[in-house]
């Protein structure tokens, strides 16, 4: 088997562990292609991770500059607080990265006057 994972990550502070390296070799994901997402991709804050994804926007914002993000398409890196990245896959269905209404009951539309039992 071929190890993907042969390129340290030196333009950046991550730090692959070992889960994330055999998820690469595994999934065939190369080492280029991984600083191409941290460096390039669009980043969000989930559940006390970053994730760094590439998809189509970003394939086509940096295509007129000569970066070619084709082979790096729909790849996820899930990194930790401390940067280090915890695992890479591929998954072209980018809806989970969007932030879920943090809407509370009173902004609802819902008044006390519905609660007052004196009424």
């Amino acid at each position: 088997m071929k190890n993907y994972a042969d390129r340290k990550f030196d333009d950046t502070s991550l730090v692959l562990t070992n889960h994330a390296e055999e998820r690469m070799n595994s999934r065939r994901i190369h080492s280029n292609d991984i600083e191409n997402v941290v460096t390039y991709g669009r980043s969000s804050n989930i559940r006390g991770a970053v994730i760094y994804v590439i998809g189509v926007k970003e394939v086509k914002l940096h295509k007129p500059f000569g970066i070619n993000l084709d082979s790096c398409e729909g790849i996820h890196v899930i990194c930790s607080s401390n940067d280090s990245i915890i695992t890479v896959y591929r998954n072209h269905d980018l809806r989970g990265l969007k932030p879920r209404s943090r809407r509370h009951w009173h902004e609802k539309g819902y008044n006390e006057s519905r609660f007052d039992m004196a009424a």
